[in-house]
């Protein structure tokens, strides 16, 4: 493990492959961290929701009958699909998988009612990211959806990726027969192509009736013929005939910027590209584009396990090493050496790199941060954050931000935000107060925390970062959200010419004048008020009662840049407003129809624009 994080801590960039090559050639791929992208999961709990409707199932009869009671002797396998720690963590780190993206193989059956499978999807997304938050430098999350609900899949894929921090979602085999190249299911993969994530298309169970007529046989056994129906042959060829719909459907013509994920080399269908693209021409299909141009476009490959020479070579020459993923398929495959195959393979370094993790991190935009503590001597509680450090020598600004309140520094919006000024050159430190939220990985109760000793925390890893040999102490950014807005405010008026500059999003400067409206006496204040998103104490109250913000802004000499929505309905735009005229450097800039938190790419997109402005001034 020791290897696995000293090449994370690198932070390599992803760079064009040729250009990686240049600057590779000295990289040990023996200690190169894998990331896998088909690896799976489930909990008891999702299980035991769908139990309860499996009398509504169609029993299998003859020779499906026998051959099911050998998958349900699998039980090793479903032993280690529900396992984190004891075994998957361990078989990780001996192949050097540094991380996996779990899914769900099989989440909700389809006979269970829509309402149901609606709470069971959001449960089990709710599961995961719990598993994800316990490891966040091992595992990222792909979310599972309830199909027979599109509107309803589609606020909760959206969900999962504002709110979770999920990259990717992953549709199993068909929703009670129906493919979805039916318009009805159109919203899910507008969702999925608005948010710029993955949509990964994984096998299922085939129809019965189809399992009998194309693999049952008297001259084999049941069991042969169940395999070969399934995970030997059939299913794959299904979900091969499932893209080939979505292709042929225009839904890339639709939505181009939509990115397929398939496993297994493909699952069949390459093979055919050219013979697809002589008989379903385009004066046929109508579609903008031949066939196999949405295949070497529009779709990602990985072996799911499967470790073929062959099959590399072919698709090295048909969609180029930038369109390959790599995958075990654990825990249906665990046995394959991934990591040997991918070493000895005829590949240039740079197009190692990309297979092995770059392709990966940069569909599913997966952040280039390693894990850190620090302890807060003040208040002797442990510190969590992530660094992200750009590649290249010499000293490097460093942007540190401060969340929201309830909140993170591992929310989505936190980590795009750090890895897009990681890309700009900027090193850049988030981290959790202690307290600060009810997934906080920092320790410390939500009841113990106020602004002042968040305050505390940020000076603490501000000690901490300012002695890291690649910082350049002239050049430290404080940034923050919300009630973090406030927190910097104060620690750069604590710190006068040791901050550059001070970028506030959305900043609760009203903190004090709305506790003296939620809590107009003094002596009635309860022990713990819950919030809703977090309990908070005394302590949160009492401490800025009759805090001046104001002070603080009229000490601060760095340059300040405000940047709030004009739809905020919980801290008013006013505020930043008021905030802009006492600041003695300030200015403000307002996003039109952003609410509290900017969430949509757009809103995001101009506040970086705004801010890589506002710093390359400085």
């Amino acid at each position: 493990m020791k290897a696995l994080k000293t090449i994370l801590a690198a932070g390599v960039a992803v760079m064009a492959i040729s250009c990686a090559d240049k600057n590779m050639k000295e990289m040990d791929f023996t200690t190169l961290p894998l990331i896998t992208v088909e690896e799976h999961f489930t909990a008891q709990e999702i299980i035991d929701a769908n139990a309860k409707y499996a009398y509504l199932k169609p029993k299998p009869t003859g020779k499906m009958a026998e051959a099911m009671k050998f998958f349900g002797s699998r039980r090793f396998i479903g032993e280690k699909l529900l396992d984190i720690e004891q075994e998957r963590l361990p078989h990780m780190d001996s192949l050097g998988v540094g991380m996996q993206i779990l899914s769900y193989t099989a989440p909700i059956d389809d006979v269970v009612p829509i309402d149901e499978a609606v709470r069971i999807a959001r449960r089990a997304n709710d599961i995961l990211a719990e598993q994800v938050a316990a490891h966040p430098d091992r595992f990222r999350a792909m979310a599972t959806l309830p199909m027979g609900d599109p509107q309803a899949a589609a606020a909760e894929l959206e969900r999962c990726v504002k709110e979770l921090g999920f990259v990717g979602v992953l549709l199993t085999g068909t929703y009670k027969g129906r493919f979805y190249d039916e318009p009805e299911f159109f919203p899910i993969f507008e969702k999925a192509a608005e948010l710029d994530v993955p949509v990964y298309w994984h096998p299922d169970f085939v129809n019965s009736d189809i399992i009998d007529y194309y693999y049952m046989s008297d001259s084999y056994s049941p069991i042969v013929g169940a395999e070969l129906g399934s995970a030997g042959f059939g299913w794959h060829i299904d979900v091969g005939i499932h893209v080939a719909r979505m292709v042929l459907s225009g839904i890339f013509d639709k939505l181009p910027k939509l990115k397929f994920v398939t496993g297994h080399w493909g699952e069949d269908i390459p093979a055919f590209l050219e013979r697809m693209d002589y008989m379903l021409n385009q004066e046929m299909t109508g579609l903008k584009k031949k066939v196999s141009d949405y295949y070497k476009e529009n779709i990602w490959y990985t072996p799911s396990g499967i470790m073929s020479e062959m099959q590399l070579d072919y698709f090295l020459k048909l969609v180029g090493p930038e369109h390959i993923l790599w995958s075990e398929d654990y825990p249906y495959l665990s046995d394959v050496d991934l990591r040997f195959f991918l070493e000895k393979a005829d590949l240039t370094p740079g197009q190692k790199y990309a297979i092995a993790r770059g392709n990966a991190e940069q569909i599913f935009k997966l952040d280039r941060g390693t894990e850190f503590s620090v302890s807060n001597k003040e208040s002797g509680k442990k510190l969590h954050g992530t660094l992200y450090k750009p590649s290249g020598e010499g000293k490097k600004p460093l942007i540190v931000c401060s969340h929201e309140l309830g909140s993170d520094g591992a929310r989505p919006w936190w980590v795009n935000y750090a890895n897009h000024w990681v890309n700009e050159g900027y090193a850049v430190v988030t981290f959790d107060f202690s307290g600060g939220g009810e997934r906080s990985r920092s320790e410390g109760e939500t009841t113990d925390m106020s602004v002042l000793t968040e305050v505390s925390d940020l000076e603490a890893v501000l000690s901490e970062a300012r002695e890291w040999d690649f910082v350049d102490k002239k050049r430290i950014i404080l940034v923050g959200g919300s009630q973090g807005g406030g927190v910097a405010t104060i620690a750069a008026a604590r710190h006068p010419g040791e901050i550059s500059a001070l970028v506030l999003l959305y900043p609760a400067f009203y903190l004090p004048e709305d506790l003296h409206r939620r809590y107009p006496d003094l002596e009635n204040i309860p022990e713990t008020d819950d919030r809703g998103m977090i309990t908070i104490g005394r302590k949160y109250i009492l401490d800025m009662y009759d805090y001046d913000y104001r002070a603080d802004m009229r000490s601060i000499r760095c340059p300040v840049l405000i940047v709030h929505g004009d739809r905020d309905q919980v801290v008013s735009l006013k505020g930043s407003e008021e905030a802009v005229e006492i600041f003695p450097d300030a200015r403000l800039h307002v996003i039109e129809g952003a609410g509290h938190v900017f969430m949509s790419d757009g809103q995001q997109a101009e506040f970086l624009a705004v801010t890589d402005g506002f710093l390359n001034e400085r």
